[in-house]
């Protein structure tokens, strides 16, 4: 279930021309791997907040960063989560029961073993049934859980958690909360193609997606649709499975995908994802997509129809050939063109 994120999801950035509307700054940089873009409307320069948030889920939820939450838990250094930790639990744990199990954060010995995690070694040849059955007794996010007192229990002591499918989404909220407290009613926060929107952009238009469709060739980026959003909180995130393998020693092709229920690769025929929310639920959003790149089209489609989600998904037809499907078109949130 580890995908390769690809910038399927471009923000237009409209001309600061209005002179009405003079209070909007743009911030921009580097973070958790990736690039970051905020726009907001605020008399007051809150820049150092956001770096301040963006440092807080680095050190709660980076598996990185050595010192970092996360990085203690999974090393069996704490047995106790902060906030952060505790909330993508619990969105990771709801993103599970949607995907009837395909999103799973505790997927890492599987994806490890078919060659594809942190360890990155070469597959020599493909898993045994019993070593896939050891790496399965390490998986399950159901079977984790926080007692009372705020002690996390795992299914296993050698259990991993490896958020990335849901953490950079759950960051895209709390900066998005952070502005909101601090009285921004118009702002985009997008970090590495996760974002969340609200109330309308510096013309005072709604703001502009532009979604790109993915092509095998990395060198070739193919426009799909502008959609345009506001002013309601809107969160909006993306995943893409289409470019990442190992080859076995004879021979044989495995995609990046493995399914945390079989313990084996998956080919969906689903491309790519982008999966809209109404609210500022952009790590839902974000584990959503990730699971539907374990999914079947119809599958996929069925999960996010149940999770009041809209979505643009790509579906892979034949070898070359590739069409889009709209999860939920009647949606308010597909009712501005």
């Amino acid at each position: 279930m580890r995908t390769i994120f690809t910038a399927l999801i471009s923000v237009i950035i409209l001309s600061f021309a209005s002179c009405t509307r003079n209070n909007f700054r743009e911030f921009s940089g580097l973070t958790w791997g990736t690039t970051y873009h905020i726009v907001y409307n605020s008399p007051v320069d809150l820049n150092d907040s956001i770096l301040a948030e963006l440092e807080r889920v680095d050190n709660s939820l980076s598996m990185f960063n050595p010192l970092s939450t996360l990085s203690a838990i999974n090393s069996s250094l704490t047995t106790r989560p902060d906030k952060y930790v505790a909330d993508v639990i619990k969105i990771s744990q709801k993103a599970n029961k949607l995907s009837d199990g395909a999103f799973d954060p505790t997927v890492e010995p599987l994806v490890n073993l078919w060659g594809f995690g942190s360890t990155d070694r070469e597959l020599g040849s493909t898993p045994s049934d019993s070593a896939i059955a050891r790496a399965l007794r390490r998986v399950g996010i159901t079977d984790c859980y926080i007692t009372s007192d705020g002690i996390l229990i795992k299914k296993h002591p050698l259990t991993r958690f490896d958020f990335s499918g849901v953490a950079k989404g759950y960051g895209v909220n709390r900066v998005a909360r952070m502005l909101e407290r601090n009285g921004c009613a118009d702002f985009k926060v997008e970090i590495g193609g996760e974002v969340v929107l609200q109330g309308l952009n510096p013309s005072g238009k709604p703001w502009r997606i532009k979604i790109e469709a993915p092509n095998p060739d990395p060198s070739i980026s193919e426009e799909l649709c502008i959609k345009a959003f506001g002013p309601e909180v809107t969160s909006i995130a993306s995943s893409g499975n289409y470019r990442n393998f190992r080859t076995d020693s004879l021979g044989n092709r495995y995609g990046h995908t493995i399914s945390p229920r079989t313990g084996r690769p998956i080919q969906s025929d689903v491309l790519s994802a982008t999966v809209i929310l109404p609210g500022s639920y952009c790590g839902l959003a974000d584990a959503l997509a990730t699971a539907a790149m374990v999914l079947p089209s119809d599958s996929a489609s069925a999960m996010l129809r149940s999770a009041g989600a809209a979505a643009i998904l790509v579906i892979g037809v034949g070898p070359s050939e590739r069409r889009t499907i709209e999860v939920n078109p009647d949606s308010p949130l597909f009712a501005q063109k």
